[in-house]
């Protein structure tokens, strides 16, 4: 459960930083450059770090870091889902190569 929590708000989080940079509203942004997409992007982060504790308690850490690796796989399909981004052979080949590692990574502690 603290992977999946950690994963989703790390995701959530660069969601929240790249939609702000996107926004041209400028208004209502601290020092010009903080809206409140960041501020709870810093607030996601905090979150997931946290979980991110949380795992370190339960896991080695050899384990627990390569559990962490799924928020580029999170990555990547959210920013295709969000923001239109492209998913190319190599990037999907990229996920594929990512998810088989920490299979096996997880394989070998059992």
């Amino acid at each position: 459960m603290a992977t999946v929590v950690m994963v989703a708000f790390s995701v959530l989080a660069n969601l929240l930083l790249k939609l702000d940079t996107l926004s041209s509203a400028t208004a209502a942004k601290i020092f010009g450059f903080w809206g409140w997409r960041t501020l709870a992007g810093c607030a996601s982060f905090g979150v997931a770090l946290a979980s991110y504790s949380l795992l370190l308690r339960l896991l080695p850490l050899n384990i627990a870091q390569s559990f962490a690796a799924l928020q580029f796989v999170g990555i990547i399909l959210a920013s295709w889902l969000v923001l239109g981004e492209e998913i190319t052979l190599l990037r999907a080949a990229g996920m594929a190569t990512i998810i088989v590692g920490i299979i096996i990574v997880a394989a070998s502690d059992a």
